[in-house]
């Protein structure tokens, strides 16, 4: 029989740089586990620094970056709104770009691309997002993680229900020291798009573990190993995501299995893994915290098949006539309620039994329409 997952949730600092969980199951070896031997561990959604710093886990890189956004004049520029006039007024046809932040306006339906460049405006979309519980001292706060167009935001979730940006504008996910360099999440040059970021942290050894997927591979970091890379492989490599399991490789081509989103879903309470939830091809996979599969959702599952996320005239995440896709899929830690993004749109659930639509949080609104959206991942969009 394998274990149950029972650790205790540390009292770190440190981990205030991290939006974590790790999907983490049971060490008996019949049972695939979500551990950092097979990958599927968790992910820090690292605060990091602006690339001037070593993330060795000697340095609260949340802490630094907002040290970073306080210093910089450019940063704290970024979070004015898209439509600023100052934006719309600026005009340089020889090198619109020089000297501008990225997301400035360059243009009718323009914008500066961060490295010199005036690109065009994209419709908002996000590659990855979760919400995190961390200690800070003998309490918990709560952060929220955001991957888009080859940077990450954290926003602080204040008690009243605001936000509170801690890296204004964002940084590139390649400025992270341990993400960066031959083998490791980010072996490109930017920018570095991840696919899923996860982040869990528990008592014992490691402390903090984080995962990226990432062009069909796994990365593990730990800090027990001064937050390096401790292990990657495939994804079809992990058992219970294989083709022989009917995971949510098995339907894709030997060394190109990919997932559109892999959200955990913690019991913070217990400090233990309660269910990891895969979405790939338009389809899910759900497991419980030992890595088994959960017997009330077949492996596998259409997601426009699920009540909540079907087409709804219009109010679902799914649309009639093509296969579903979600962007980011995660629940909050503190009410249980879910999140999905697709189609440019953020869709909220309550955790009831009736899975009730939260209107009152901007159900299916368009994600440029939320502040800490417009003013982070969204300005170079619309």
């Amino acid at each position: 029989m394998p274990r149950p997952l029972s650790r205790t949730l540390p009292t770190l600092l440190a981990l205030a740089t991290s939006a974590c969980v790790e999907a983490v199951a049971p060490r008996d070896a019949a049972v695939d586990t979500v551990n950092a031997r097979d990958g599927a561990s968790a992910i820090d959604s690292a605060s990091n620094d602006s690339g001037t710093s070593s993330n060795d886990g000697s340095a609260d890189v949340l802490t630094h970056a907002m040290d970073v956004a306080n210093d910089s004049a450019t940063d704290a520029a970024l979070a004015l709104d898209v439509t600023s006039a100052t934006d719309a007024a600026r005009t340089d046809a020889a090198d619109p770009c020089l000297g501008r932040a990225f997301g400035d306006r360059c243009g009718d339906g323009l914008a500066c691309d961060g490295r010199g460049a005036c690109a065009i405006r994209r419709p908002c979309a996000l590659e990855s997002a979760g919400r995190w519980l961390y200690p800070d001292g003998a309490a918990r706060r709560l952060l929220e993680t955001v991957f888009a167009y080859g940077r990450y935001y954290n926003f602080w979730i204040n008690p009243d229900g605001s936000y509170t940006p801690l890296n204004p504008g964002g940084n590139t996910t390649a400025s992270v020291d341990r993400w960066r360099g031959v083998g490791q999440a980010c072996s490109t040059a930017d920018p570095c798009s991840f696919d899923s970021f996860n982040l869990w942290a528990s008592g014992g050894d490691p402390a903090i573990i984080e995962t990226v997927l990432r062009g069909g591979r796994y990365f593990t970091y730990s800090s027990a190993a001064g937050y390096r890379l401790v292990d990657s492989g495939l994804l079809e490599g992990v058992v219970r995501w294989s083709r022989a399991a009917n995971g949510p490789c098995a339907d894709q081509l030997e060394g190109e299995c990919r997932f559109q989103t892999r959200s955990l879903v913690m019991d913070w309470g217990a400090s233990q893994l309660a269910r990891e939830e895969i979405t790939a091809q338009g389809r899910r996979w759900v497991f419980d915290g030992a890595g088994r599969p959960v017997p009330s959702v077949p492996l596998g599952q259409r997601l426009d098949s699920v009540a909540r996320y079907a087409a709804n005239d219009g109010l679902g995440p799914c649309i009639v006539g093509a296969p579903c896709r979600f962007d980011a899929h995660f629940h909050d830690p503190t009410t249980g309620d879910e999140f999905v993004v697709a189609r440019g749109r953020l869709f909220v659930w309550a955790s009831d039994a009736e899975n009730t639509r939260r209107f009152a949080s901007g159900y299916g609104n368009e994600l440029h329409t939320f502040g800490r959206y417009a003013s982070g991942p969204c300005r170079v969009t619309r």
